[in-house]
């Protein structure tokens, strides 16, 4: 059994994480435009980013990882009511952040691709940045459907059995909140959505880890 204050750091450690990723993901792609215009053209807002950019934010995206911990606390809060739920809950936000993080560390490389092929501009460094793109998505649906699977555990499990959840906080299962994040990110107007828009992933996930923080406070931060 954890300790109130062993959930709090952990906690602590989640939301940092998110703050340190979403600082790297605005190092690598954030440039002064409006929210839609971010979405639209996404990834080659890198071509015109610095090397020092691309590399500061490439390395903070290590810190992805360590928001497991906040999924790990919302594993405990729900583990009782029904293990199979809450391990698919939990080992597919594992398998998501994992291909996040393969995702986010071939940034650089991807932006470094793109500054060359701006610069060259050749059939030989088209073809290199279709494959990249290929191997990008890839990457990107395979984080995408275990991040969807979670996020469906999270849902059945909280409308189906009594937790400390309530049962329309179903509602706040990660990709939901995801989808509407994205939706409000693409209706700030330039220059603040094309600072805002590329953490949203991070975002998503300070939202649920304080949605979580309020029903342990609720409860008195106890799990069992």
């Amino acid at each position: 059994m954890k300790s109130p204050k062993q959930l709090k750091i952990y906690m602590i450690i989640a939301i940092t994480a998110c703050i340190v990723t979403y600082i790297g993901d605005v190092l690598m792609l954030a440039q002064p435009m409006s929210g839609s215009e971010y979405f639209s053209i996404y990834k080659n807002t890198m071509v015109s980013v610095s090397h020092q950019r691309l590399l500061w934010g490439n390395t903070l995206g290590l810190a992805v990882m360590f928001q497991l911990f906040g999924y790990f606390v919302v594993y405990l809060m729900i583990k009782r009511e029904n293990l199979l739920l809450a391990n698919m809950f939990f080992y597919s936000l594992c398998f998501s952040m994992l291909a996040g993080l393969a995702y986010h560390c071939s940034f650089a490389f991807y932006g470094t691709g793109l500054q060359v092929h701006k610069a060259v501009n050749s059939s030989i460094t088209s073809s290199m940045i279709a494959q990249f793109e290929e191997y990008h998505i890839i990457l990107y649906r395979f984080m995408g459907l275990f991040f969807g699977l979670g996020s469906l555990a999270f849902a059945v499990l909280i409308f189906w059995k009594d937790t400390l959840f309530k049962k329309w906080h179903f509602l706040f299962n990660p990709l939901f909140i995801l989808i509407v994040v994205r939706l409000l990110l693409k209706l700030i107007p330039s220059p603040a959505g094309g600072y805002l828009a590329p953490g949203y992933g991070n975002i998503t996930a300070v939202i649920f880890f304080l949605f979580a923080i309020s029903v342990l406070h609720k409860n008195k931060w106890q799990v069992e």
